[in-house]
C-alpha cells in the first residue's frame, strides 16, 4: 500500500507549482482504490450491458504523462473490462437468483483484480507517485 508519508507529500505537493491535475489524478485514483478496490473502476450496466469507466479521465491524464510508469495500471483495467464483457456476452439470466448470482461473480471479478493490485502491482503505483513528487 501506499505509505503515510507518501500520501502527505502528495498533499503537500498539491500546493506547490508543478504538474498539479497530473498528482490529482493519481490521488484520486489512490483514493478510490484505498475506499473501494477495484470495485467501482469499472461499472456495468447489466440491463444493457454497457460499461463505464467513472475515472477514465484521471486514467487518460496519468497515460498521457506518464504512460510507462501508469502502462501496469491501465493494462490492468483493461484486463478487468474485458473480462466483465465477456462474462456478460457469455451469462444468460432469465431470474431474479440468476440476476443476484451474476452480480455476485462480477463483485468476485472486481475482488480478484483489487487482490492482484493489492498484491503485485503497489510497488509500482508507489513509484509512480514518488516519481510525480519528485517532479512537482
Amino acid at each position: 500500500m501506499i505509505t503515510q508519508k507518501t500520501k502527505e507529500q502528495m498533499r503537500s505537493a498539491l500546493q506547490k507549482d508543478g504538474d498539479i491535475e497530473t498528482i490529482e489524478a493519481l490521488n484520486t485514483i489512490l483514493e478510490e482504490i484505498e475506499k473501494n478496490g477495484m470495485s467501482q473502476m469499472v461499472n456495468l450496466d447489466p440491463y444493457f450491458g454497457e460499461i463505464s469507466t467513472p475515472l477514465a479521465p484521471q486514467c487518460e491524464l496519468l497515460m498521457s504523462d506518464r504512460p510507462e510508469e501508469f502502462a501496469f495500471f491501465d493494462e490492468l483495467l483493461k484486463n478487468l473490462t474485458e473480462e466483465i464483457e465477456i462474462f456478460f456476452e457469455t451469462t444468460e439470466m432469465y431470474e431474479d437468483e440468476e440476476f443476484e448470482q451474476f452480480e455476485e461473480d462480477i463483485r468476485e471479478i472486481k475482488d480478484r483484480y483489487t487482490r492482484l493490485l493489492k498484491e503485485e502491482h503497489m510497488d509500482n503505483m508507489e513509484n509512480l507517485a514518488l516519481s510525480l513528487l519528485l517532479k512537482a
